[in-house]
């Protein structure tokens, strides 16, 4: 079965074993467990929902270290980012995940103007076509990501998938759209190289304010979209608007306490 964006497939075993090529994210396996039947087919979908849909719950970060919120379904924690913390992990991040549990989602506050963390991976060449600053912002991207995604293996924490955090606070875009919008997929293209499912979180209007108005996210990219004009989770999915062509996953609404979260 093929990955939406067609770089990629998985493969199932009889047994219920999978074996991905590609972008192809790992999700799980039947693999070594009992199963009444040997499987015969196999299909792949979008995916619309991380957990159920109208699921509530919360996303925090270093502010939040020692005062958790109620455990919820849904809880997505920041792994690293911020122009001022960008080369050190959340200082309370395995205690984050351990009080979220299994399901926990990572995020990374993006930047471009953002230092690349000392000891950071180094990128790959870029894509073939891209201009010099675009090339710069692309592997800045990458290895902002794949700093990351050295934190959580270093941590030994895992995530279900990874959000770029994708925001116009603390000036941490530049000027450029196009090389903003180079990070952003290297990025990307950095946690799925690691097998990671990845999605974006921003707005409708920040986001074209810093990729551009026609700036669009890869096939199949679920999406986290902010709406700070709702505190109901129950009409929070409708009245959403996405950003990138990307396929909404969750919205952020008002915060309380926390910042408030909702499966879609």
């Amino acid at each position: 079965a093929s990955t939406p964006d067609g770089l990629g497939y998985w493969e199932v075993a009889s047994d219920g074993g999978i074996f991905t090529f590609g972008d192809a994210g790992f999700y799980g396996s039947m693999g070594g467990q009992t199963i009444p039947a040997p499987v015969v087919a196999m299909a792949s979908t979008d995916v619309t929902a991380l957990v159920s849909p109208g699921a509530t719950g919360y996303d925090i970060s270093n502010w939040q270290c020692g005062g958790y919120p109620p455990q919820a379904p849904l809880y997505v924690v920041e792994i690293s980012g911020w122009p001022y913390s960008q080369t050190t992990p959340t200082p309370c991040l395995q205690s984050e995940v351990s009080w979220g549990g299994p399901q926990t989602q990572f995020y990374i506050f993006m930047g471009d103007t953002v230092s690349i963390p000392p000891g950071a991976p180094t990128p790959p060449p870029c894509p073939a076509g891209l201009s010099s600053g675009d090339c710069t912002g692309w592997q800045d991207g990458y290895s902002q990501a794949a700093a990351a995604y050295n934190i959580a293996q270093g941590s030994s924490v895992h995530s279900s998938i990874w959000w770029l955090d994708v925001e116009t606070s603390a000036s941490s875009w530049g000027p450029s759209q196009s090389q903003n919008y180079e990070a952003i997929l290297g990025a990307i293209a950095a946690l799925k190289a690691d097998g990671e499912l990845v999605g974006v979180y921003s707005t409708y209007l920040q986001w074209p304010e810093i990729a551009g108005a026609n700036a669009a996210l890869p096939p199949g990219t679920p999406i986290w979209v902010a709406d700070w004009n709702t505190t109901n989770p129950t009409t929070a999915c409708t009245q959403a608007i996405p950003f990138g062509g990307g396929m909404l996953a969750q919205v952020q609404t008002a915060p309380t306490n926390f910042d408030n979260d909702v499966s879609c």
